[in-house]
């Protein structure tokens, strides 16, 4: 594994970012504080670095010192802070799920890089990472989008994007770099509990892996593997923006229509790549499509069934299909609140 230098550089090269204003969202943990000083040491006077703190204000006192400790961090650094303290949450269970705090974070880094004028959102993001991400979502079930390592680099809006510049350096190499610099962190100490599923996975399912595999290089293999399988689905994602330009949405977002031959111009993996795209663009309740539906949906397009009348079909979200004269048209009965740049 390579330092976190040499990570900044290979996967977040300088010239893309030098001379911009950086949101870093530092949580008090180890590699948030080892990316925001690594930051420091490569930024010139014209970056501008502004540390977030998102306080879920799920741990009591342990999230004020977390908090507070951040806060002290960014003084001692001569840095700019800004902290989100969300509704107290240790009085209101259950716990929300790892996907509605990851997405609170990242709706509230947007607002604050946006009050600022930032280019960039960084966060710690690393390569253990990347490894139990593609188990967690294996375990799910997930297809070639979940299974993908996380992208270095994302576009967030024309002029924002999200970057995770130390997704080739393991923990192991975060915490020699902390001790080596004699960087205090803060320890979150609800990693150590087993009641969340990616806890599990670390403490549990990897270390039997290992055990079974017989192999100290298990996690460099996996997180190979969750690589080679992003390379992969960035090819059908480039090949489903291209499809998409068949297709036309309605201003208010509440329809697409495609020609019926759309549907076999192109292999099923690109077409429903597409579709998810437009799930997203349109705001459209993509969680609840299902593999079920998924394959309900490829055999109504696909269908070689030629008739007079309108065949029809429904999805979830009250999303109706219907094919007639060679068109086939997807539309949103449900009135809803669009994002256009979901994460």
């Amino acid at each position: 594994m390579p330092s976190l230098d040499a990570s900044i550089r290979s996967l977040w090269p300088l010239d893309l970012w030098m001379h911009s204003t950086l949101v870093v969202g530092v949580s008090g943990g180890p590699d948030s504080v080892a990316l925001l000083h690594a930051l420091r040491d490569l930024v010139s006077t014209k970056t501008s670095l502004v540390v977030a703190h998102i306080d879920h204000r799920l741990r009591g006192a342990d999230s004020d010192g977390d908090r507070e400790f951040v806060q002290s961090l960014a003084h001692r650094w001569n840095l700019p802070c800004e902290v989100v303290r969300l509704a107290d949450q240790t009085e209101t269970p259950p716990r929300p799920s790892e996907e509605r705090l990851r997405k609170a974070r990242h709706r509230h880094l947007r607002a604050i890089a946006q009050s600022r004028g930032a280019s960039w959102i960084v966060t710690g993001h690393h390569a253990d990472d990347v490894v139990e991400t593609l188990l967690h979502r294996l375990l799910r079930g997930s297809g070639p989008r979940g299974l993908a390592s996380i992208a270095p680099i994302r576009a967030i809006t024309p002029t924002l994007s999200l970057a995770h510049p130390l997704l080739s350096v393991n923990r192991a190499e975060i915490l020699r770099y902390l001790a080596s610099n004699g960087l205090e962190y803060r320890t979150d100490l609800s990693n150590d509990s087993d009641l969340y599923t990616r806890n599990r996975i670390r403490h549990q399912l990897l270390p039997f892996l290992r055990e079974f595999a017989g192999s100290a290089n298990l996690d460099q293999r996996l997180w190979s593997t969750a690589n080679q399988i992003r390379e992969a689905y960035e090819l059908v994602e480039t090949s489903a923006r291209s499809w998409l330009a068949s297709g036309n949405i309605s201003d208010d977002r509440k329809t697409v229509e495609f020609a019926s031959t759309a549907f076999f111009e192109v292999p099923w993996c690109v077409v429903r790549e597409g579709l998810v795209q437009i799930w997203h663009a349109c705001g459209w309740p993509l969680q609840e499509m299902t593999a079920r539906h998924w394959d309900r949906l490829q055999r109504f397009l696909q269908a070689n069934e030629p008739s007079t009348h309108p065949r029809r079909m429904q999805l979830p979200g009250s999303i109706d299909v219907t094919m007639r004269r060679a068109r086939v048209r997807f539309t949103r009965n449900e009135t809803t609140t669009h994002e256009l740049f979901p994460t």
